[in-house]
């Protein structure tokens, strides 16, 4: 009986092998309570990671993606991710990058390359169709989404495929186009690819926030600033900073290293930064704020 059952374990292995061959080297065992749930909109072609926030999944990050085509629809399903392969080989002898496999055959990964580990062997019409059902059951991602999940979603995370006409919460972010000329995902952050166009984040300033203080009132240099990673439509407010503080110093004619205080009268030019890994880099902005001089009185 047992050696029947050893026989048994070892025909399923062998089957699950003979359709999809890991290249195994990173395995990421680890688990409990899941930070994020992964919810796949095969309708929609997106991605959307909800992200634990005091007790509730609030949207976090969108991902463009491409799922089942008609005669290989990812299945709907709520699942979690079981194991994750730097480099995997997909059907038909080809190749993906951060593979993360969330149901048997069913995995996350970069649209596929010909050659294992050559990044200059994408397949530019396969990736140029990302929001569109083109994979054969698997989610095909951008390489920088790819890698997102890959980093960021333990073995664990739930997984929930679905079909809506919406896009969902953060809606549909609108992938780049690769060149046939480099073959290179665009996303891809590896320093040697030569179309690298992941956009940075962006730093936007209300229009309503103060450009000018009362000697002694309180204000708070971040209040009214937020910052965005467009690529995924994810809030990166939380990363912002007040990265440097001037002050006009009129007798230099120039603005000089210098510590905001309302009760230090003048103009500061306040420099704000936000860097994301996930980005093409950090961004910075720039706002002038004017405190009054001390009001005399009588």
């Amino acid at each position: 009986m047992r050696r029947r059952s050893a026989l048994l374990t070892i025909i399923a292995a062998v089957m699950f092998c003979s359709v999809f061959v890991f290249d195994v080297q990173t395995a990421d065992a680890a688990s409990g309570k899941s930070l994020y749930w992964l919810k796949v909109n095969r309708q929609a072609n997106v991605v959307t990671a909800y992200k634990l926030e005091n007790g509730k999944y609030v949207p976090y990050r969108a991902m463009v993606c491409s799922t089942g085509k008609a005669k290989s629809k990812t299945p709907h399903m709520t699942t979690s991710i079981k194991n994750r392969w730097r480099w995997g080989a997909l059907f038909h002898n080809v190749w993906g990058q951060y593979c993360v496999q969330f149901k048997g055959n069913y995995l996350f990964h970069s649209v596929y390359y010909t050659k294992k580990k050559k990044k200059n062997c994408l397949s530019v019409s396969e990736y140029n169709k990302l929001g569109t059902a083109r994979s054969m059951g698997c989610v095909r991602l951008s390489t920088m989404d790819a890698k997102w999940i890959y980093e960021n979603c333990k073995n664990g995370t739930k997984v929930t495929v679905y079909s809506s006409k919406n896009p969902g919460p953060l809606g549909k972010p609108k992938a780049l186009k690769a060149s046939s000329r480099y073959r290179w995902d665009p996303t891809d952050p590896d320093k040697k690819n030569p179309d690298f166009r992941i956009k940075k984040p962006v730093i936007t300033i209300s229009a309503s926030k103060q450009d000018t203080v009362s000697y002694g009132a309180a204000y708070k240099l971040k209040a009214g600033v937020k910052a965005k990673n467009v690529n995924a439509y994810q809030d990166l407010t939380s990363k912002l900073q007040v990265y440097a503080v001037q002050k006009y110093d009129s007798s230099r004619q120039k603005y000089v290293k210098a510590s905001f205080s309302t009760e230090s009268p003048g103009v500061y030019k306040v420099t704000y930064r936000v860097s994301d890994k996930y980005c093409g880099g950090a961004s910075y902005k720039t706002f002038k704020v004017r405190v009054l001089e001390k009001e005399a009185t009588e």
